[in-house]
Parts: structure tokens; sequence; C-alpha cells
């Protein structure tokens, strides 16, 4: 997904590894770039994971169920 001109209240930000402070600037205890990225791309691949394997399962059973449909 893709917002364009879209402001998320601060309030709503997930700012376990940094937060935006109130001037608009980024602030983060972590320095090192790699680091940072690392410990933000772990915690959203679970739930892209999850949200991937729903999809797989649903195609499952809609698959499963066409078949069994189209066999009576």
């Amino acid at each position: 997904m893709i917002f364009t001109q879209h402001k998320v209240p601060r309030k709503n930000l997930l700012n376990r590894y940094g937060d935006v402070s109130l001037t608009g600037e980024y602030e983060t205890e972590i320095k090192n770039n790699n680091k940072r990225f690392a410990l933000h791309l772990g915690a959203l691949s679970t739930g892209r994971h999850a949200c991937s394997q729903l999809a797989v399962d649903s195609g499952m059973i809609a698959t499963i169920s066409a078949l069994r449909y189209a066999t009576t």
C-alpha cells in the first residue's frame, strides 16, 4: 500500500525503536542504520508471514470447495 499526502497522528505511530519529535524530526537511540533497519524489518516479517499464510489457506479451502462442487 502506498499513501501519498497522508499524515499519521503522532499518537498512532508504531514507535518501539524511535519517535518523531514535535518539530517533525526522527529520534532514536539506535545509531547504526543497518541494525535499526533489521529491527524494523524483523518486527514486520511476522505479520506479513501471517497474512500470506492466511491467503494461501483461504485459497486452498476455496479450491477444495470448488473441486467438490464440480464433482457433484
